[in-house]
């Protein structure tokens, strides 16, 4: 056995095999939630050594954007842009679950855990005019049949992100229309407040570093900017990012973050790198895996994987 413990994690899949069993025994509804609801957090291990790749040959991707992990339901969900589907895979076996079409187009995806303390998962995802909410369970099971827990129409692009703040939790996201972030109700789906954001023209993507400091990757500069919100709802631009080892940003595409190591992952998709901060955004390294083409970055806390899409390969890389 090895010292470290990201080397010798054990992962086990919770599958109920008893359809009656799951209807009807509470004891066995509430060991699903206990061994739903364990967390071990591993680090990333900084080696980035590609362990998997995604590549659905029979459901073949098209320009995948973004991949989060549903840890609830042990599942991947996809952006699959040019199919207009958001894809589902088994988290351990990469199986194929299922999609979901959407008519518009995917812009955007993010998966909020145990949004309802039942350990039910949400994504949230964009399509042309509106961003919406559902159950990751209810898309999967039912597709364009389930109920969506709600949708609002503001115009918004791209990346977007949540932050607990008290007991509330707000989804930002930019509205390319209003000029300005929204601070969404995750609850209601309702607009908090609009801010008028120093800098920001084409939003991208978006990561809290805690619930008072944002970093947003925004696309018009090819800059990463960094906010610090000094009263309630009140955030001021204190830095800026333009390039790393003297390289400058071309198309800052994902974002995603390592809390137990506290590293900052961004997807420089031209630079065909993966350029790599502390949370104090100091830059650690870059690193240039053989043949990516970066856009959204996942980074799976519970296992220690970080997941990268691949448009160009129209793959899901999986490194350690």
């Amino acid at each position: 056995m090895q010292d470290d413990c990201s080397e010798c994690c054990v992962i086990i899949s919770l599958i109920d095999h008893n359809p009656s069993l799951q209807q009807h025994d509470t004891l066995f509804d509430k060991l699903k939630i206990h061994m739903r609801s364990y967390r071990n957090s591993v680090p990333f291990s900084m080696k980035f050594e590609e362990i998997n790749n995604i590549m659905s040959m029979e459901h073949k991707f098209h320009y995948p954007s973004h991949a989060k992990v549903s840890h609830s339901h042990n599942c991947l969900c996809i952006s699959d842009d040019s199919n207009s589907e958001v894809k589902f895979f088994d988290l351990t076996t990469h199986e194929y679950l299922g999609a979901f079409f959407v008519e518009g187009g995917v812009t955007g995806l993010l998966i909020e855990e145990n949004f309802d303390h039942q350990q039910n998962d949400a994504i949230y995802f964009g399509e042309h005019m509106y961003t919406f909410k559902y159950r990751v369970k209810d898309l999967m099971r039912l597709g364009s049949s389930a109920d969506c827990i709600w949708k609002i129409e503001r115009n918004h692009l791209y990346g977007m992100a949540i932050r607990t703040i008290g007991n509330q939790k707000q989804l930002f996201r930019f509205s390319a229309s209003q000029g300005a972030m929204d601070i969404i109700d995750t609850v209601n789906g309702k607009v908090i407040k609009e801010l008028k954001l120093e800098k920001i023209k084409t939003v991208t993507d978006i990561v809290f570093i805690n619930p008072k400091r944002m970093l947003v990757a925004e696309l018009f500069h090819n800059t990463c900017f960094i906010y610090d919100e000094m009263n309630e709802n009140e955030w001021i631009l204190i830095h800026t990012i333009e390039d790393a080892e003297n390289i400058h940003f071309s198309q800052p595409l994902g974002l995603t973050i390592d809390r137990k190591g506290g590293k900052i992952f961004l997807s420089d998709y031209d630079n065909q790198r993966i350029v790599v901060f502390n949370e104090s955004l100091d830059l650690l390294s870059c690193h240039y895996p053989e043949s990516l083409n970066p856009y959204g970055l996942d980074f799976d806390e519970r296992t220690g994987l970080l997941y990268i899409t691949d448009q160009q390969a129209y793959s899901i890389r999986i490194f350690k």
